[in-house]
């Protein structure tokens, strides 16, 4: 904020107070395990067969939203995570499970990362929302604001139209 950004993208559920946003993208929410892992080989897996492992999560200091929406949704399968790490960066998070340090619930985004040494499987039932949003000041909101969010719009749905057809 300060007045010195027009436009950013997040990863969060809720604006910060006086600014405007509008999502951008949504998906669900993936497993995200080393490549040796037992459950690798499954097409799905349950949130509950993630009891008795190390989760890695996003930081609850700089995203409450994102760790309370995942530790609700293992407390939901009938258990409360074991944290094995709280780091900043969701690629923080795919270094750490790549390396065998625990696993993770990530957005379906992150699985085109390109990191080595991870397998990404669906979750059995449906997850909550993994949400991109723009957000900005609203007044004075920078006369570009409405370009950039229909071009934003416009790349989102053009790449979920050639995802689709692969």
């Amino acid at each position: 904020q300060g007045g010195k950004i027009d436009l950013g993208l997040m990863h969060t559920m809720a604006p910060p107070l006086g600014m405007s946003a509008q999502t951008i993208a949504s998906e669900p929410f993936i497993a995200c395990l080393p490549a040796g892992h037992p459950l690798a080989s499954q097409a799905k897996i349950s949130i509950a067969q993630l009891a008795n492992e190390r989760l890695i999560l996003f930081s609850e200091a700089v995203s409450p939203d994102y760790f309370r929406v995942i530790r609700s949704m293992c407390q939901k399968a009938g258990f409360d995570p074991e944290l094995r790490h709280e780091v900043r960066h969701w690629l923080s998070v795919l270094s750490l499970v790549s390396t065998g340090q625990g696993v993770s619930l990530v957005p379906a985004c992150l699985q085109r990362a390109g990191m080595q040494g991870l397998v990404f499987k669906p979750i059995a039932r449906k997850t909550p929302l993994s949400v991109l949003q723009a957000m900005w000041r609203p007044s004075p909101a920078h006369p570009l604001v409405p370009i950039l969010l229909a071009h934003l719009h416009s790349v989102v749905k053009e790449h979920l139209q050639a995802a689709s057809s692969r």
